[in-house]
């Protein structure tokens, strides 16, 4: 009995808010098929990232660096109060793709922060299925997929 007590006053943390309203059932299945098809296509000749608020897909360039911000500078420009203006940039290699974090923020794979560096760039690899968030785990998601695997991809 006194454990269920202990359990019920524990707070539960607040939703994570960065200034989007919560998506309809209606826009959830199409972003949901939005992701499906992206997933599917076999004949993605490039990597590409799918916008999980709106099911958008970005391809990405085999060589060169995407910015990610608010700032009219970046290649993905997002309108979050919780985006920097320039929040990370993604640096396209010979079809692979890193990440790495350049705002004040904080921005995330899978769940994870990934590291700033003070001296040297941290860049992480990103690999298919790959979650990145701006901000907190629950903010501005995008799912990376990289190319087919007719393209190159894994």
């Amino acid at each position: 009995m006194a454990r269920a007590r202990v359990l019920a006053a524990t707070p539960k943390k607040a939703p994570f808010d960065y200034g989007q309203a919560p998506m309809s059932k209606a826009m959830q299945a199409l972003v949901a098929r939005s992701v499906e098809a992206a997933e599917e296509d076999e004949t993605a000749a490039e990597s590409r990232l799918v916008d999980l608020s709106t099911g958008m897909v970005r391809t990405l360039p085999h060589d060169g660096v995407i910015a990610i911000g608010c700032s009219a500078g970046c290649e993905i420009i997002l309108n979050f109060p919780v985006v920097d203006s320039r929040h990370c940039v993604l640096m396209c290699s010979d079809g692979q793709v890193y990440i790495e974090d350049v705002g004040d923020q904080g921005t995330f794979v899978n769940d994870t922060q990934v590291p700033k560096g003070n001296f040297l760039p941290q860049r992480i690899i990103l690999r298919r299925g790959d979650t990145l968030a701006l901000a907190d785990p629950e903010g501005p998601k995008f799912l990376f997929l990289d190319a087919a695997p007719s393209h190159g991809g894994a």
